[in-house]
């Protein structure tokens, strides 16, 4: 009797080692899975960027620069660099700190990239893989492996990502990886609970907090209460469950907190005061809401420190922007716009599947929260007169999650091995991409701003310090903004100011001018710089 019992317990212990072996091989299968799948987002983002090189040339661009700059010198705003009058620039705070309106996320991420390969065009790579791991790893939790590999390349190989966010540095990579973090923990709390899980929530939540507050905290606000109506459903609903969600997420988003607000100090004097408000209030006239009323900026247009001409035209069209939005009609106007820009953006997620009815057939409770996710965020975020992808990121992850439950549907009715779809799915964006590529891009959009990065390269090729003051015409284009600098910009080899002001003119001569070459350039005209005859 003695053997068999020891002949057993062999068989158990060999068991439980095959078993913990298959699990080990596993992680190490599904780790190689993710990082492959990053590598892949990461290389043709980089391929994109060779191919031709991002040249910032709307205003966003350029603050998220000046952050970005700002932080990779280990600041979280700077100094008022004097003479600041000629240096005012859109989307930029000079008084009481030289900084970017925007939050920390986007230019931390180009920052990183900054760093680490010394580019800030680097971390729209890494943006990307960052991105496309995080979508596998969501619908890891969702669908087997095979196919959430499958809705990775999605990601990794989506040509209109790639060309909206790839090639500009105003992108909504990090906020879609954000959003995955946070569907992702929020899909395996649903199934079980797991203090892993609630500290990648938390993470994921103060990660949304410091690249779109705004559109974040109704995303944040979706997913929560979805947790909490799934445990309420399913009777799961207990003092121990709600207290590890809370506990384990709860230091990630104090320390975001924190930084928001350190921030928030350091570039306002105020601990609640964030840089985007200060610079409306400083600047704006039409407001963020359409249920606000225009507003007089404290920079008006009077006084020894008033606004240009520029920022006028660029305010007159802002209004006629938020006038469009007002009202009910104005209101419908943004939720329709929002959706040609889903079904523009991410159409051809909806044109591989013919329709989500398959997926519908039936409907699970993943499925409604998707779909009616997605819903509540365009509606929500509508309130609000600007609209662009990047605004829209968050809700990556729902699309992800529809589109691969789509194809898997579609695959299991047709019968279609999971490697055919893959290959299908790989040929047809490798092919988008391509063209995309190989596509002009003589844009007016593009031609201004290569004028500016060529000046730049000749300036620097010529070597020493420069001061280019830069002419506008009457008809300008207000969207066509050169006077943009880095954080430092007494020591920058090249600074930008306006000439529109003689007085503030010679304000930038008397301290910047000593030491450096003094040009002219007239933004409106195709030649280039015409260098001046004296220092005066």
């Amino acid at each position: 009797m003695s053997v068999v019992a020891d002949s057993a317990m062999r068989i158990s212990i060999r068991q439980r080692n095959a078993q913990c072996y298959t699990r080990a091989v596993a992680r190490r299968h599904y780790g190689f899975m993710l990082g492959a799948v990053g590598l892949l987002g990461f290389f043709i983002a980089m391929v994109l960027s060779w191919v031709r090189w991002p040249v910032p040339s709307i205003h966003d661009e350029f603050s998220h620069l000046l952050l970005a700059d700002t932080l990779r010198h280990g600041r979280l705003s700077n100094p008022t660099p004097e003479a600041w009058q000629a240096f005012q620039s859109f989307h930029t705070i000079l008084v009481p700190t030289y900084s970017s309106k925007y939050p920390l996320g986007p230019g931390a991420l180009l920052a990183l990239g900054w760093v680490l390969f010394g580019t800030p065009t680097a971390g729209l790579w890494l943006g990307a893989g960052f991105c496309s791991a995080a979508i596998t790893w969501t619908l890891a939790a969702v669908v087997p492996r095979r196919w959430a590999l499958i809705g990775g390349m999605l990601i990794a190989l989506h040509p209109a990502m790639h060309t909206e966010w790839s090639r500009s540095y105003m992108n909504g990579w990090l906020t879609a990886t954000a959003a995955s973090i946070i569907v992702g923990s929020v899909v395996r709390l649903r199934k079980r609970n797991s203090i892993f899980a609630s500290i990648i929530l938390g993470f994921g939540i103060g990660l949304m907090s410091l690249c779109r507050p705004f559109e974040g905290l109704i995303f944040t606000a979706l997913c929560l209460g979805s947790l909490v109506w799934h445990w309420g459903i399913e009777g799961q609903i207990t003092a121990r469950r709600l207290m590890t969600a809370s506990l384990g997420g709860l230091p990630c988003i104090t320390l975001a907190i924190i930084v928001i607000a350190a921030h928030n100090f350091a570039t306002t004097g105020s601990w609640l005061c964030m840089p985007y408000q200060l610079h409306e209030a400083q600047y704006a006239v039409a407001p963020l809401f359409i249920t606000q009323a225009t507003q007089a900026p404290e920079m008006a247009t009077t006084g020894e420190n008033s606004m240009p001409a520029l920022f006028e035209k660029i305010n007159s069209w802002s209004v006629g922007e938020y006038s469009r939005y007002t009202g009910v009609a104005g209101f419908l106007r943004g939720v329709f716009q929002r959706l040609a820009m889903i079904r523009d953006f991410w159409g051809w997620w909806l044109a591989i599947v013919p329709c989500f009815a398959i997926v519908l057939w039936r409907v699970s409770s993943l499925v409604r929260w998707s779909v009616l996710g997605v819903i509540s965020l365009v509606t929500a975020t509508s309130i609000t007169h600007w609209s662009a992808p990047h605004y829209l990121a968050p809700i990556v992850p729902w699309l992800a999650i529809l589109a691969t439950l789509a194809l898997r549907r579609v695959a299991c009715l047709a019968k279609i091995r999971p490697r055919f779809i893959v290959a299908t799915v790989a040929a047809y964006s490798l092919l988008s991409i391509v063209w995309v590529m190989t596509e002009s891009h003589a844009a007016e959009s593009q031609e201004w701003s290569m004028r500016r990065f060529k000046i730049e390269a000749q300036l620097n090729g010529i070597g020493g310090k420069h001061l280019v003051f830069v002419h506008y015409r009457e008809n300008h284009n207000v969207h066509q903004e050169w006077v943009y600098n880095l954080a430092n910009i007494a020591e920058s080899q090249i600074i930008w100011a306006r000439s529109c002001r003689d007085d503030w003119r010679q304000m930038v001569i008397d301290k910047y001018g000593s030491s450096r070459s003094i040009w002219e350039t007239d933004a409106d005209s195709p030649s280039t710089l015409i260098r001046s005859a004296c220092k005066e």
